[in-house]
């Protein structure tokens, strides 16, 4: 049973490497193995990936970025988002997923005890109790080629082995034909997805859930299936409540890459390893897109009717070669654009990550710092010169430019209406939420706030897994 190892993303003592490894610790090779799987988890961006740092314990794995588990060498490292300026407070990662649109909401129910056990093995649960729940309703039927000698005709004649047949003097047909059967390619894809994960989780109330669903798909046939034939299966119509489980298992079969195999154990038992790890900036980003569209259920902050919202928008590029009509390279993607009337009318930049007060000297050129009554926020010079390219390019054909938005994760789990940054005082399709501060680009064709780009700086409430201390500040960046 694998040992649980919980860190916070870029917790500073990190993982101890340690040659002889203890129940907290891991090896060498682990590590290494570890950092080498960046790539195929999808994280090209420095620095967001685990990383190797020297401590007071000596040579220590630092956690990046990414947030989710990893099972390798007979321990599972779990690594869980958390907001940095409000004293490392714990953001629930389950309920981030579903609101992202990362897992299936019907999981909830297990959710209750993410503070106890790994998100790999709450999903091994949810995708237990789901298959059970299923299988409650029927199992899917489809037809399914099948070969074998029978006594009537049925589908066709296989002659080269009828050949066989006659010369054994068989009274039998070989024939090759369609029967509808529950053993079919979608059935096997669950019950492989259940052996991968039953092969892994630790959880006793787990393994038994998976165990007990695995007995219901007893007469299906155990057939090797791979990630791609998994991804690349898709359901009839009449099987569309099988979806969510499909790509489950996908997932536990080594899933694109989300799901790599490590290394085996330690001690050389040959225990695979599995991961499945989500960039938490890209969680953020999705989980604010999806509550402003209303596609969750329970949004409290969808967008008025008024205005349409679309996410990671393409088509227009910063840079053109010479003599080309237009831009070829550089492709500008904001994250969030919120449209009136068809103009747009707001380009908003989610941004996971904080400044740590006391700011760096050495960061003291890296970012413009607005000191306020709430505290002070330090915001970097890059993102402002990416949301200025923005501004520019997306100006209308009067040089009306659209309104910048940088949205932060925040404890806040409702904007403060008495508050005088309160945004309800000054409107628009982000009114709901608690606005910090108010920038703006020092043009000098515009001399005055009422005509600049505005750069509004707002924070955006997560599902938090802890009690929030009191007085609370925010440092962006």
């Amino acid at each position: 049973m694998p040992r649980v190892i919980r860190r916070l993303e870029y917790d500073e003592e990190g993982i101890v490497i340690s040659e002889r490894p203890s129940e907290t610790q891991i090896s060498p090779q682990t590590a290494e193995d570890i950092c080498n799987l960046a790539a195929k988890f999808g994280c090209t961006r420095e620095g967001e990936w685990f990383s190797y740092k020297r401590s007071k314990s000596g040579l220590v794995l630092k956690p990046g970025g990414w947030v989710g588990t990893l099972q390798s060498g007979g321990k599972q490292i779990e690594i869980r988002p958390k907001i940095e300026h409000a004293g490392n407070i714990e953001v629930d990662l389950a309920q981030l997923l579903i609101g992202a649109g990362f897992m299936d909401p019907e999981f909830r129910e297990v959710m209750s005890m993410a503070d106890r056990e790994s998100i790999f093995d709450l999903l091994a649960l949810g995708y237990a109790r789901k298959i059970a729940k299923e299988c409650n309703r029927g199992l899917s039927r489809g037809y399914v080629e099948v070969s074998g000698n029978i006594p009537t005709k049925r589908g066709r004649i296989d002659f080269t082995k009828q050949w066989l047949n006659k010369a054994k003097k068989q009274p039998l047909l070989a024939c090759t034909y369609d029967e509808h059967s529950e053993d079919n390619q979608l059935n096997r894809i669950l019950k492989a997805g259940l052996k991968a994960a039953l092969a892994t989780v630790g959880m006793p109330e787990c393994r038994r859930a998976l165990g007990n669903s695995f007995k219901l798909l007893d007469g299906i046939s155990d057939a090797r299936i791979t990630p791609e034939q998994a991804m690349r299966f898709k359901p009839e119509r009449k099987d569309a409540r099988f979806r969510p489980l499909i790509n489950l298992a996908a997932r536990f079969i080594h899933n694109h890459g989300k799901h790599q195999d490590v290394r085996s154990q330690d001690d050389g038992n040959g225990l695979s390893g599995l991961g499945s790890m989500w960039s938490a900036w890209a969680l953020f980003e999705a989980y604010v897109y999806r509550e402003l569209k209303g596609i969750n259920p329970d949004s409290k902050l969808k967008l008025s009717n008024k205005w349409k919202i679309d996410n990671q928008v393409t088509g227009k590029f910063m840079v053109r070669s010479e003599g080309a009509k237009r831009g070829s390279n550089y492709a500008l993607k904001p994250d969030l654009i919120i449209y009136e009337n068809g103009r747009p009318v707001y380009i908003c930049d989610t941004k996971w990550k904080y400044k740590k007060l006391p700011i760096k000297a050495a960061d003291e050129k890296d970012v413009v710092k607005v000191t306020r009554k709430a505290g002070t926020y330090a915001v970097k010079k890059s993102d402002l010169y990416q949301m200025f390219a923005y501004s520019r390019f997306y100006a209308d054909k009067n040089g009306r430019t659209p309104t910048i938005a940088l949205i932060y994760p925040s404890t806040s789990q409702a904007p403060d209406a008495t508050s005088k940054l309160s945004s309800k005082k000054h409107g628009g399709p982000l009114s709901m939420l608690q606005l910090v501060t108010t920038l703006y680009f020092n043009l000098p064709e515009n001399g005055d706030n009422t005509t600049q780009t505005a750069v509004e700086i707002y924070e955006f409430p997560v599902p938090l897994a802890s009690q929030l201390p009191a007085n609370t500040s925010a440092v962006f960046g």
